[in-house]
């Protein structure tokens, strides 16, 4: 019985631990926790999205564009999937593209109704009219 009540205790303390975020030098994997910021805060930066001067050569900036893929699509912050989700592009939901990256298949486009704009990859996307 005097082990059954050890291991509670010792199985709240690790629960209280992990709620409350306790980390320090000893703990899991013995990795201080300067050291994991420090891992966090030297990641690569996403790059700056370049613009095409010569997108208008690829899509017409006069004619709206729908995503015909059937499901909903994300638009993002950049033309890169690791920069912020801006919305959701639904199926048969467009409208004009703003610019397009260099090298790449994204471009900024308008959608939603209410004017908002993201990046989405342009393979999903035909024009229409």
């Amino acid at each position: 019985m005097e082990s059954i009540k050890k291991r509670t205790a010792l199985s709240l303390v690790v629960i209280g631990c992990l709620l409350a975020a306790c980390v320090s030098e000893s703990s899991v994997g013995n990795t201080p926790q300067t050291e994991v910021n420090a891992v966090v805060d030297t990641a690569p930066p996403i790059p700056e999205t370049q613009i095409d001067p010569n997108w208008t050569n690829r899509y017409s900036p006069d004619v709206p564009y729908y995503n015909i893929s059937g499901s909903d699509k994300p638009a993002f912050g950049g033309a890169d999937p690791q920069t912020a989700l801006v919305g959701q592009v639904r199926p048969n939901d467009g409208g004009f593209v703003k610019e397009c990256a260099i090298n790449s298949t994204f471009c900024k486009i308008t959608f939603g109704g209410n004017g908002q704009e993201g990046w989405v990859n342009m393979t999903d996307f035909k024009a229409g009219g």
